[in-house]
């Protein structure tokens, strides 16, 4: 054509205007095109979303999780931390292999002399059940050989009169007789590891309190690599099951919510989780070695007054030396955490870190599962994450340079989002919370060798998932199912393994997501004048005062205002037909007084009555405004009378409407 036209006369520069406008009728078809098809698709999140492909993380019969641009927290994050730094001094001694290193040519940046300068360790052992120090050893070589897995080590300064500490730090060793019968068995039953490629070791790296947004945003370095150089599956739909870390961990560990474990029959009255069976004894009956570590100790996911005793059955656990290192812990000025960040001149989330590496190191010819768990720098913190990236890129780095995950599958995995600050009151902020982040990295010969699970995995990456799935793809990592493509029988309401299609018609309600941590759910600002609203509020305020009369030291709270408001729209499957079952759910974040207590709740209204759904989560903190009760929920909402002001003396807590008057508002 364009052949025909130039001999007819025209010139070069009509013939490329012409061409031009063709690109031009082709790519305006194309838009056009797009714009009718999202003019025709719901837009959930109701601001202009964004993301890799679609307007939904996850869109499927069974769920649909809105997608949202990263840049809509920009005003949250006002300033990024720089990387804290726990010491100006360089560390004295440091834990190398099986042995202490002592560099005593570093005594002169503490302008100290040798001869004045007595250091000594302890290890950290346990007598009944508790972390203890054993005997003084001082310390003279420059290297030591070191026998326990744990040490505390402290300097003084013998020259004052009170020997004045000026030095303290931690170190880990893993001593390879603790794994020396599980390695003669493994050999003996199986000969080499390169023979039995289903006997991968497991890696489950978890940080505290951050979600799959916030991950992606906060550390991006880390996402990159694992996701593009590592061909790490981004597990889109991973929907949390409870509030908090326990509930959330504890699905992963033992395949079932804490409400069911605590009803198990192997927790009788009076016991702790020892009986219960617990992911680690799927590995340890395949022949594993198996490990455990957490840099909260002993306030963590296992206290040894409250839930268990993960010593006795794991084989590799330096808990006493990070109850140790809890001694010993620092702040860093300018950063504000729950928790000290530092142990000596290191986070100690590298502690947990490095710990993870000599385990790798040390048992490359035998099949590991370690479990290892950080809250100490994310847990609270929108931006901190930010502080985590590099070191979770160097050790992901160190593991791939060293060639452990060519028979490694690692599990990087999140709890929850960010529960508390400005940017959890806004919609993408409870949306957040409720999507922590899974990214699996497996061996990069794995899709070659097991077709069937790979496929399945990376379909699942679209689908609703939650931390029960992550126990049964444990579960089949340990068994060796995903090799045989063997499909363990699942009851409803428990997950399944993700070598496993999940159905795409999957709701929450099929893996144990309550409705009110469910993310699958079409909503729309409302305004806050609606009296339907402010009803709502008043009833979620009425329940809350009715559980709180059981504590009369607890003052009546009343409703101080509604601050942000959704309504859920239902899908076309959960739409009551009749008009008298016709249901409209409202999530609402109020503030009530005294106490200024911020609270998101749930509030189903069926016909002309509300009802509170599950609890109200509290959003801000309280402090000791509820000293004067120990319950574990309710300490969430009670404003001690102790407390009140003289102001707030005389004010009527009572609901501004009763439960009666509150259902006829709307």
């Amino acid at each position: 054509m364009f052949f025909f036209l130039y001999h007819r006369g025209l010139t070069c520069s009509v013939l490329a205007g012409m061409a031009f406008l063709c690109v031009w009728c082709v790519l305006f078809q194309s838009n056009f095109t797009q714009f009718l098809n999202a003019r025709s698709s719901p837009k959930p999140c109701g601001i202009r979303c964004s993301g890799n492909d679609s307007l939904f993380l996850i869109n499927t019969p069974g769920c649909s999780i809105p997608n949202f641009p990263l840049h809509e927290i920009n005003v949250y994050r006002r300033s990024l931390p720089t990387m804290p730094a726990c010491s100006l001094q360089p560390q004295l001694t440091e834990g190398r292999d099986l042995y202490l290193v002592f560099y005593k040519d570093r005594i002169t940046h503490y302008n100290l002399t040798i001869d004045a300068v007595n250091c000594t360790y302890q290890a950290i052992g346990q007598k009944y059940r508790r972390p203890v120090l054993q005997e003084i050893v001082v310390i003279v070589e420059e290297k030591t050989l070191i026998v326990e897995e744990g040490i505390l080590v402290y300097c003084v300064n013998t020259t004052l009169r009170n020997n004045t500490v000026f030095y303290r730090n931690v170190h880990f060793f893993v001593q390879p007789r603790t794994g020396r019968k599980k390695r003669d068995m493994f050999k003996e039953k199986f000969g080499s590891r390169s023979d039995h490629p289903e006997k991968l070791s497991v890696l489950v790296l978890g940080t505290d309190a951050v979600s799959r947004y916030n991950a992606i945003r906060h550390m991006p370095n880390t996402y990159h690599y694992v996701t593009e150089h590592l061909g790490a599956l981004d597990f889109r739909g991973y929907n949390k099951i409870g509030e908090n870390t326990l509930p959330n961990a504890y699905a992963i560990m033992f395949g079932h919510t804490d409400v069911e474990i605590s009803a198990h029959a192997c927790l009788p009255r009076n016991q702790y989780l020892d009986n219960c069976p617990i992911i680690w004894k799927d590995f340890d009956n395949e022949g594993y070695l198996t490990a455990f570590g957490e840099d909260v100790a002993p306030r963590g996911i296992f206290d040894y007054t409250h839930n268990g005793f993960v010593d006795n059955y794991v084989d590799l656990s330096p808990r006493n030396a990070f109850v140790g290192a809890g001694w010993i812990a620092h702040g860093v000025q300018g950063f504000s955490t729950t928790y000290g960040l530092c142990v000596g001149q290191q986070l100690k989330i590298s502690l947990i870190h490095n710990y993870s590496l000599a385990v790798a190191e040390e048992f490359q010819d035998v099949p590991y599962f370690g479990f290892y768990w950080s809250s100490t720098v994310t847990h609270d913190s929108l931006t901190m994450p930010r502080v985590v990236d590099d070191h979770l890129l160097r050790l992901m780095t160190q593991f791939q340079d060293n060639g452990y995950l060519n028979h490694t599958v690692v599990l990087l995995v999140s709890d929850h989002g960010l529960r508390y600050g400005p940017f959890r009151h806004t919609y993408m902020g409870q949306i957040e919370e409720r999507l922590p982040f899974l990214f699996a990295v497996f061996p990069p010969w794995f899709k070659k060798v097991y077709p069937v699970a790979w496929k399945n995995l990376v379909t699942n990456t679209r689908r609703l998932t939650s931390n029960l799935d992550i126990h049964e793809t444990l579960h089949s990592l340990a068994s060796g199912d995903f090799a045989t493509n063997t499909k363990r029988p699942t009851e409803p309401g428990r997950g399944q393994s993700l070598f496993e299609e999940v159905p795409n018609t999957r709701s929450c309600s099929d893996v144990n997501i309550s409705e009110f941590f469910c993310t699958c759910e079409v909503s729309m600002a409302i305004s806050l004048d609606d009296l339907t609203v402010v009803a709502a509020a008043e009833v979620a305020t009425w329940e809350i005062n009715l559980s709180l009369k059981k504590f009369p030291d607890c003052v009546p709270l009343r409703l101080d205002k509604v601050l942000r408001a959704r309504l859920v729209i239902p899908s076309k499957a959960t739409q009551p037909y009749y008009k008298e079952h016709k249901v409209s759910t409202y999530i609402l974040e109020f503030q009530t007084q005294p106490g200024g207590a911020m609270l998101e709740a749930m509030v189903r209204k069926q016909y002309k009555k509300f009802t509170l759904v599950g609890e109200a989560l509290r959003t801000n903190r309280y402090g000791d405004q509820s000293h004067c009760i120990n319950h574990s929920t309710l300490r969430k909402y009670c404003f001690c009378k102790d407390l009140l002001q003289p102001q707030d003396i005389g004010h009527n807590a009572t609901l501004a409407y009763t439960r009666n008057n509150a259902s006829h508002a709307g």
